[in-house]
């Protein structure tokens, strides 16, 4: 009964920009443009925008163009549920982000803080729905107490070379740390995107070495298995990232046994949750990394002190931070943030804001990679 009320919910919020189709018409009325995304970005794009405007109505409309054919994002359907949150519509509010939740969006304590669901947070159906996502987060839990316990374990590194790697040279490491919900493979694939703009470049030539490895944890986001490099219990965090330092830090030792690696060139790139890693493992492990290039990531200052920032700024290490001007997973403000803080300290630190949302458009990832010096 719930997947079939917000079905409802879908058709009956707003109506669709293009209807496409009247009542009772069969299949050879429908006009394909109407039914397909020819570029669902660019449409998640308008629905940024509109948020940015304060648009919320044209935000909720493109939104709802977005879910109705693809309601297993949980980051859209999260994004919708906001607007009708800053429409005042509970109802609406509600459902969709019970759907977000159902889709594997399980960010609670983001959802207890945002102030996009301030207006509706005091109705009954709100309140219902926050009571059950709760619930279930916490199900399964009473009596029983989580411990976490180091173990040896395997996990998958994708290696990608130059096309005309040649095994008698030295190459330069990128060692890529893929976001929250992510995983190597898809990371791995970071060069071979075509571009937006210039559609006769197909994809980015590489002249270092480029491995993903995995992050431990595993996490489910809209029924796609993906990894996180920490656990959910946030209070074991920082134990886990510096475990995953320790990971990350040995993994150009293990790729030199099969590998030319130059060890005095390795740079860390992150996405995201990736991004905030790499500036915490980077900055930390100033001998270890030459260069850190960080989109759309956090900046968890409490985790680096001024000495290794200073320290790592006489080893000559590089930070490029990007980050697109409509993210509304990560704000740009976070950016900015980072890029500020290491300013101030006088580190060899760019940033670059892109037209663009939660994502790593080829241009500024080809940029970066000049910029560094690869």
């Amino acid at each position: 009964m719930r997947r079939l009320f917000v079905l409802f919910l879908f058709f009956s919020a707003c109506a669709p920009r293009q209807a496409g189709r009247e009542s009772g018409s069969g299949p050879l009325s429908v006009m394909p443009e109407d039914v397909l995304l020819p570029n669902p970005d660019s449409v998640l794009r308008e629905a940024q925008d509109a948020y940015n405007r304060k648009d919320y109505p044209r935000a909720a409309s493109a939104y709802l163009d977005y879910v109705s054919r693809n309601n297993q994002n949980a980051i859209a359907l999260y994004n919708l549920a906001c607007c009708f949150g800053l429409m005042g519509d509970s109802i609406r509010a509600s459902a969709f982000l019970r759907a977000a939740w159902d889709a594997g969006y399980r960010d609670t304590l983001h959802i207890l803080r945002d102030p996009d669901f301030e207006p509706v947070r005091g109705s009954l159906a709100f309140k219902s729905t926050m009571d059950g996502i709760m619930a279930e987060a916490t199900r399964g839990t009473e009596g029983k107490n989580k411990v976490y316990l180091s173990v040896g374990t395997l996990l998958p590194c994708y290696v990608v070379v130059p096309e005309d790697y040649d095994a008698e040279e030295r190459y330069p490491l990128v060692i890529g740390l893929h976001g929250y919900g992510s995983d190597p493979k898809q990371f791995s694939d970071l060069f071979r995107r075509p571009y937006k703009t210039d559609t006769t470049k197909k994809s980015m030539k590489i002249s270092f070495i480029y491995a993903v490895p995995c992050a431990p944890y595993p996490v489910s986001l809209g029924g796609k298995p993906g990894y996180s490099w920490t656990p959910p219990e946030g209070e074991i965090g920082k134990r886990a990232i510096w475990m995953d330092a320790d990971y990350i830090t040995s993994l150009p030792r293990e790729l030199l046994k099969s590998y030319n690696i130059d060890t005095t060139r390795v740079y860390l790139l992150g996405f995201s949750q990736g991004a905030s890693m790499a500036y915490t493992i980077g900055l930390n492990n100033y001998k270890r990394f030459k260069g850190i290039i960080a989109f759309a990531g956090w900046f968890d200052t409490t985790m680096v002190s001024l000495e290794s920032i200073r320290k790592a700024k006489a080893e000559g290490m590089k930070v490029f931070i990007a980050h697109g001007k409509y993210d509304q997973s990560v704000p740009v403000t976070a950016s900015m943030g980072a890029y500020k803080f290491l300013k101030e300290i006088y580190l060899d630190v760019w940033i670059s804001q892109f037209e663009g949302g939660h994502e790593v458009p080829m241009e500024t990832l080809e940029f970066a990679i000049k910029w560094m010096g690869l």
